[in-house]
Parts: C-alpha cells; structure tokens; sequence
C-alpha cells in the first residue's frame, strides 16, 4: 500500500514538472498565439464545431524595429523600442484546417494571423496585425470582436501553454 502511494505520488510529480522540463516560456507563447488564431478562426465559421486543426506552422522572428515603432502614439515606447531596449519581435501563424459546410460537406482551408510582440516571451506585450482567413482579410473591429482581446492575456496560464503546446507536438500539429 505504501509503494503504491509512493508511485502515485512521484507520476503525479513527474506529470506537474514536465511541461517545464520539456517546453520554454518561448513555446508557451507559441501555443497562446496558434490557440488564438484558431479561436478567430473558429469565430468566423458558420459551424464552428466542425473544426478539426490539421496543422499549424508559426515563425516568430525579430521585427522591423522602425515599422514597430510607428505602431504605437507613446514616445517613451517608440523610443524603447528602437533603442533595442524593448525587442520588437514578429509572428506569423499559419493554420491548415478542415470544416464542414452547413451541408455537411468537407471544405479545407487556411488561416494566416501576424502578431507584433514588445519584449521577451513571457514577458512580452502582444498586438494582432492582421487575420486573413481563406484569402479574406479581416477589419479591426473583426478582429477585435473574435479575439476578446485576448492578446492581452496570452502571458497568463502559461503553464497550460505548455501542456497545450505538448499536446501539438504530440498530435503533430505544429511543426
């Protein structure tokens, strides 16, 4: 009886530790942003449910510190920004996925969303550029509405940022 408690105990603590031994605070970001571009996704269909993620491929790289600058009125920020003091960084999601049509029809499509990132992951402020969802851009307001700016919150729950970014690499889903 007490080896079997002994077991529980340490699977439980190996299943609490590892997504922090297995992911970064960078994949946590990466699974936050993918689940938010599914999400708008999702928003814009006539039947959500039917969504099935096929795959998604997201490349976070620096960004054009200038081009960053200008998105924002705050002087202090500009300047944090292209001083280097703040890393401006860019994201690019793009998700492969399959629905049906009221019909019951199977149709595949793609979504493509751009995320403008201030800071570190983990630490960083989060702005959506643009959504195009099937060769379709969406307005701001759009935009605003299907995402409950999220984007404000994407730092939050990272620990189950991890464990979802996991579940996509188990799935194969990310590359």
């Amino acid at each position: 009886m007490k080896r079997n408690s002994i077991i529980i105990v340490v699977i439980f603590i190996i299943a609490v530790a590892a997504p922090f031994l297995l992911t970064s605070k960078g994949d946590a970001e990466k699974a936050a942003l993918i689940s938010l571009c599914s999400d708008m996704t999702k928003g814009m269909m006539k039947s959500p449910g039917s969504y099935i993620m096929d795959f998604a491929k997201i490349n976070v790289k620096d960004g054009n510190t200038e081009e960053g600058a200008n998105g924002y009125k705050s002087a202090s920020v500009k300047n944090a920004i292209l001083s280097g003091e703040m890393p401006y960084r860019v994201a690019d999601v793009l998700i492969n996925y399959e629905s049906k049509n009221p019909f019951g029809v199977s149709l595949a499509g793609n979504a493509y969303c751009r995320y403008s990132m201030i800071g570190s992951a983990g630490s960083a402020s989060y702005k959506i550029l643009s959504v195009n969802i099937n060769d379709m851009n969406l307005s701001e307001i759009d935009i605003m509405s299907l995402s409950d700016l999220r984007e404000y919150k994407i730092n939050e729950n990272t620990y189950f940022n991890r464990i979802k970014y996991l579940l996509y690499k188990i799935k194969q889903l990310v590359n």
